[in-house]
């Protein structure tokens, strides 16, 4: 067979095999999604830097009303270095996956990238951030004796609650409160 001809044969598997790769399952541009803490930030009047000689398991409670993937962990804190955000499971208290951040600007929000994993709608999960060894980290606080959570972000993630431990064995963070928010620890949430 000559080359000419070969050449008209294999243009339309060569089409075929173009139109069959831009039909794959979409893939997420991971700049986008919904990252509530972040955009807390946004509507905080009043944010504090918190000096302490402990270190701690910060974070909150969240559930979304839609189905989806976090893509993406994590954090703010006012001091620089390496940290480790951890994404867990409320119910059972079992961690899901977790990722070390070296937050080099304390101005800003940090992430990584993670294996996306699947969000189950109104089902609760707990995202937080380890200040271990004892650095400092920012705190939002209401002024008088009110709760600031729950709030809803983008009309899919409610944050319930803050949750901490007073220690930085990197374990579940049991104490809720509704009172004040601190530790900014954060996920990428993209809804299907």
């Amino acid at each position: 067979m000559h080359l000419y001809k070969m050449k008209f044969l294999l243009y339309p598997i060569l089409i075929s095999l173009l139109l069959f790769g831009s039909c794959k399952k979409k893939n997420y541009d991971l700049s986008e999604g919904e990252s509530p803490a972040q955009e807390m930030v946004k509507y905080v009047a009043y944010l504090n830097n918190v000096e302490d000689a402990f270190s701690f398991e910060i974070g909150y409670t969240f559930s979304s009303k839609k189905p989806g993937r976090i893509t993406q962990l994590g954090c703010r804190l006012f001091e620089q270095g390496p940290v480790k955000v951890s994404l867990w499971d409320f119910d059972t208290k079992v961690k899901i996956d977790s990722v070390t951040i070296n937050v080099k600007d304390t101005k800003k929000f940090t992430f990584a990238l993670i294996e996306p994993v699947t969000i189950i709608a109104d089902k609760k999960y707990v995202v937080s951030v380890n200040t271990f060894p004892a650095r400092d980290y920012y705190v939002f606080s209401a002024l008088g004796d009110y709760n600031i959570l729950p709030l809803t972000f983008f009309e899919n993630i409610t944050i319930w609650e803050k949750r901490s431990n007073e220690n930085g064995d990197f374990s579940f963070p049991e104490r809720p409160t509704k009172k004040n928010f601190n530790g900014w620890a954060d996920i990428v949430f993209v809804a299907d």
